[in-house]
């Protein structure tokens, strides 16, 4: 009986963030440039026409849509199902928890560093507040 619930348990985890995965694509494929990485994967699966018609469906409920919705949550959904991922495994937790604690002050720093050298047009991105806080929702709603 006990196994039983570990499984279940063990899959509500997968749902999770497979699902938190999957909302962060949908929003970078709905809402967010044709240039970007994912959009060549669609491409190349065929799938580009099928997502443009979704797109224009869709494009119309965007002013609905908050800026921070489609800039930021996307980024606090992957370190969300990152987190709830790595750390799923509880033999090897703390272990884990370090590798996570590297990847979210990874990714407060990168946005201090963009804050710093970045800027609009450049290559290096610009700093949003918004993004630090959805990494930060994400790094504590997953440990």
């Amino acid at each position: 009986m006990k196994k039983v619930f570990l499984e279940k348990r063990s899959l509500n985890k997968i749902f999770i963030v497979l699902a938190s995965f999957a909302l962060a694509v949908l929003i970078y494929l709905l809402f967010r440039s044709r240039k970007l990485f994912y959009y060549q994967i669609v491409e190349l699966m065929n799938l580009d026409s099928h997502v443009g018609s979704i797109r224009k469906v869709v494009w119309v409920y965007r002013k609905h849509i908050p800026n921070w919705v489609i800039y930021s949550l996307p980024d606090g959904l992957w370190l969300f199902s990152m987190g709830v991922s790595i750390l799923h495994n509880r033999v090897f937790y703390k272990k884990a928890q370090n590798i996570f604690n590297i990847i979210f002050f990874t990714m407060i720093g990168i946005e201090v560093f963009q804050g710093i050298y970045g800027g609009h047009g450049t290559f290096i991105g610009t700093f949003d507040g918004a993004d630090v806080i959805c990494y930060t929702i994400g790094y504590i709603m997953a440990s």
